[in-house]
């Protein structure tokens, strides 16, 4: 079964089964799958399965809906790597479900006041703020109750550790509050580790900054990342 994964802010949120050939999208309790937020119109988006093949359409909606950063004015083939932008939420294609909080009827909501409304002025061929770029990368956790299951890798830097600011934390008496930091330089990410002999690349302790590739596996305490990218 394919599934529709909803991001927040990078971080995965929900995982919405495909069940259908017609899915709409909305903040509007009458769509498939709500998105409970300002920014996104009652009737936003659907998503139609035509033979074998998924289409995107906008419906007329107030901010627009964006495929890999580019707005879309008329229907719109996607894939499994291509990146859907309604307000500040992001739905990918996947083949297979990472959460247990998938539902048929689910609803994302999110309260805090960040999602911003766009005035004419600012509605362009491009999302606010973010480059294209070919690929995309992202982690999945395992191992440590991080509230996270998947990040897709957005910003130029994360960090790990125990401290409150650390975009992914790790709990523990004795944990250190920064670990390690991924840090994204031109088009790619390298693992800085910043207490010694704290980071495993592949079952190896590493102490100096080192490239990610895909499908390397990191380990810190208890806690697994996997870097993955969609090519």
């Amino acid at each position: 079964m394919n599934y529709l994964e909803v991001y927040f802010n990078g971080i995965l949120k929900h995982n919405f089964p495909i069940q259908t050939d017609v899915i709409s999208i909305g903040r509007a309790s009458s769509n498939d799958l709500i998105i409970d937020n300002m920014g996104v119109s009652s009737h936003h988006a659907v998503i139609a399965k035509k033979d074998t093949l998924f289409y995107l359409e906008d419906l007329n909606s107030t901010n627009g809906t964006f495929v890999n950063n580019n707005k879309i004015t008329q229907s719109h083939k996607i894939g499994l790597h291509d990146a859907i932008t309604i307000g500040k939420h992001t739905i990918k294609f996947s083949e297979w479900s990472q959460s247990q909080h998938s539902s048929t009827e689910d609803t994302t909501q999110d309260t805090s006041d960040a999602t911003v409304l766009m005035s004419k002025s600012a509605r362009n061929n491009k999302t606010p703020g973010q480059n294209p770029q070919t690929a995309s990368f992202h982690l999945a956790l395992n191992g440590e109750k991080t509230g996270i299951t998947k990040l897709l890798l957005t910003k130029n830097s994360y960090q790990i550790g125990k401290a409150k600011d650390n975009e992914i934390r790790i709990a523990g008496w004795f944990c250190p509050a920064y670990i390690a930091k991924i840090d994204k330089i031109g088009p790619s990410f390298y693992i800085i580790p910043l207490k010694k002999n704290t980071v495993k690349l592949n079952n190896t302790v590493i102490n100096t900054r080192v490239l990610l590739s895909p499908s390397d596996l990191l380990t810190i305490k208890r806690l697994t990342l996997k870097f993955s990218s969609n090519q």
